[in-house]
């Protein structure tokens, strides 16, 4: 049988703290692949002037995992152009992922499994997937206590990267008029450049 990962998330934008995390998830769980799988976005999420569109988020996932054969993306929730769903996402998985020849395992930040623990849809995602929720610092894992969660720390030292974080240190920097310095070290080379060309002006001090 099969083991597949499932990484959702709105990666806006993506980061080396992304991948690493999935490479330690996809070995240390022993997967055979880990679909990544972005949100989309409508033009009412967009709250501050560093945002990136469905089109752009998909480009700079796969220039993040483009060399390795065992992520790969998929834009089922971009295409349908609605608010994404769980649920329907998984649903649509199992259809290509049938139960009797593949295990689906739901990967989460710690903030996101708790968040997911408290919902009304709990008990109906526990029937479709298994858990692996990656640890990260500040947060205690609530309800933990479902034989199908498996647990991870997080990789050090991307162990507190957050794409909240990138985009403020751009928009605030833009402000100061900082120059750019640190920011590949948190998205890599390919996506370093094309932030600092869209962006100009970053950040001159670690985010």
């Amino acid at each position: 049988m099969q083991k597949i990962g499932i990484f959702r998330g709105t990666f806006s934008p993506p980061h080396l703290g992304h991948t690493h995390n999935l490479t330690k998830v996809l070995i240390e769980c022993k997967l055979d692949k880990i679909i990544i799988i972005p949100s989309h976005m409508k033009s009412e999420d967009v709250t501050d002037n560093v945002h990136f569109s469905d089109k752009e988020r998909c480009l700079m996932l796969n220039w993040l995992i483009e060399n390795n054969p065992y992520f790969e993306l998929c834009n089922m929730e971009i295409n349908t152009k609605e608010e994404s769903n769980l649920l329907n996402t998984l649903n649509k998985l199992r259809q290509e992922f049938p139960e009797a020849f593949f295990r689906l395992f739901l990967i989460l930040g710690a903030d996101q499994w708790n968040e997911l623990s408290m919902s009304e849809t709990i008990e109906s995602v526990k029937t479709k997937t298994s858990f692996i929720v990656v640890k990260r610092p500040g947060f205690t894992l609530n309800n933990f206590d479902c034989k199908k969660i498996r647990c991870i720390n997080n990789v050090y030292p991307f162990d507190d990267i957050s794409s909240t974080d990138i985009r403020n240190g751009i928009k605030n920097n833009i402000k100061r008029n900082k120059s750019y310095s640190e920011l590949e070290g948190l998205v890599g080379n390919i996506l370093g450049t094309y932030l600092r060309n869209k962006y100009y002006q970053l950040c001159d001090i670690p985010f």
